[in-house]
């Protein structure tokens, strides 16, 4: 893919992605050995190629305030130990190490599942994901987080899905429409009106998604158990309440 075509699809998947949740975390391509001979008859890269696409992607992240997991210098400071023996992949030992570690599994759940939803949006001929595919992608997702179990799931449509399910919560964190808009132009270095156009677009997606597939209003307070105006309540103490709320929910042994 020429390298200005990379861009437009990133900063296409970046936009999709954007419309979905503000939360975004760009990481970096990894490097190849350096001894990895270069074969024109597979699917290769060079070092070289790696650092000026990872360059463009970072420049284009850094425009959109995108955090970024920087992998290729993490990797590139001892290719030896962290790639196989393909001088290409991660090493099944340092696979290990994020198996073993406390959020390896949701990861590659988000992983997996965020890959899919960001193919279908690359091959599609105008870059945008049907609504469908969105649909069954989220469900996909939420049974699949809801299976691993003791995980926050933020939107997906969680409520609707997990209606019902034993062990859950939900929980609905209401602010006003002034404190969205201020919060989005602090987070996402917008000014009013663009900050507006996001909370605006988000709510009314949200709106139809939840109204669209699930027959509800999002708002409902019916589908949640808790109800937490967020302007009201400092983020130390809404985390309180929900504690609070588990432990008064939670069998006594």
């Amino acid at each position: 893919v020429p390298l200005a075509t990379y861009v437009e699809n990133l900063r296409s998947i970046l936009e999709t992605l954007r419309a979905c949740t503000p939360r975004v975390i760009w990481a970096t391509s990894t490097p190849v050995h350096p001894q990895r001979p270069f074969r024109d008859t597979e699917w290769a890269w060079r070092n070289e190629e790696i650092v000026a696409y990872n360059a463009a992607a970072h420049e284009l992240m850094e425009a959109n305030d995108v955090p970024i997991n920087d992998l290729h210098t993490l990797v590139w400071g001892n290719v030896g130990a962290y790639l196989s023996g393909d001088q290409l992949h991660l090493s099944e030992s340092e696979v290990e190490v994020f198996r073993k570690a406390s959020q390896s599994r949701l990861i590659r759940l988000m992983d997996r599942y965020t890959c899919s939803l960001v193919q279908k949006v690359v091959d599609r001929d105008h870059g945008c994901l049907d609504d469908m595919d969105f649909y069954d992608t989220a469900v996909a997702l939420v049974e699949k987080l809801y299976s691993a179990g003791n995980v926050v799931i933020y939107n997906w449509g969680a409520q609707c899905i997990l209606k019902g399910r034993p062990e859950t919560l939900h929980v609905f964190l209401q602010l006003d429409r002034e404190a969205k808009i201020e919060a989005a132009m602090q987070q996402l270095q917008l000014d009013f009106q663009a900050a507006r156009a996001v909370v605006d677009k988000q709510e009314r997606n949200t709106e139809q998604y939840i109204h669209q597939f699930f027959n509800a209003d999002w708002k409902d307070p019916r589908l949640y158990e808790l109800i937490i105006d967020r302007g009201k309540s400092s983020l130390v103490r809404t985390v309180q309440m929900i504690a609070d709320h588990i432990q008064r929910s939670s069998p006594v042994p």
